[in-house]
């Protein structure tokens, strides 16, 4: 009977301690062809981290540069080769507060944000078997009004990839 006592308090106590919170998670992702040539592409993430605010950006670029204050990404085709040539159409949504275009959360605070990007091919061209590869994700810690910029390492963003898009009726 100690015995259980014992267990039952210390499962108690364990729901009572805060649980830290990933800065980061990916969530899930889609390609939908929306016709020949138009993807859209989604990537569903999570951020939140204990007892840290994070300001994330609202806006997307399609490119690969890693000192960006937006998101980058690229869309690829089926030999990995960067798509450059179409348009590109993109924004970061979510229900977290907004100001001076960065999502801003509190301490503790975990909002689901979603990288939606429309691309439609040039003309005559296509889009098959691409896919949507997230190169860099900035976001800012803050802690006691200093602010510490971070973001996903090469290794933490690989899975922040959507699926290829199929040829239609495939």
């Amino acid at each position: 009977m100690n015995m259980k006592k014992y267990l039952l308090g210390i499962l108690f106590i364990a729901t009572l301690v805060p649980q830290t919170v990933a800065a980061y998670k990916f969530l899930d992702s889609s390609a939908t062809k929306l016709n020949k040539s138009t993807v859209l592409f989604t990537i569903t993430y999570q951020l939140g981290y204990g007892k840290y605010g994070i300001e994330a950006p609202v806006g997307a670029i399609e490119g690969n540069s890693t000192s960006s204050a937006y998101i980058t990404y690229g869309i690829y085709n089926e030999d990995e080769a960067r798509i450059t040539k179409g348009k590109f159409s993109s924004v970061v949504l979510s229900e977290a507060s907004y100001r001076e275009a960065q999502y801003i959360l509190a301490e503790r605070e975990v909002e689901q944000f979603k990288l939606v990007v429309l691309y439609t091919a040039p003309d005559g061209v296509n889009a098959d078997d691409y896919f949507l590869r997230v190169n860099s994700l900035p976001f800012t810690l803050t802690y006691a009004d200093k602010k510490f910029p971070n973001g996903l390492s090469s290794g933490e963003i690989k899975s922040y990839v959507t699926p290829k898009t199929g040829t239609p009726g495939a």
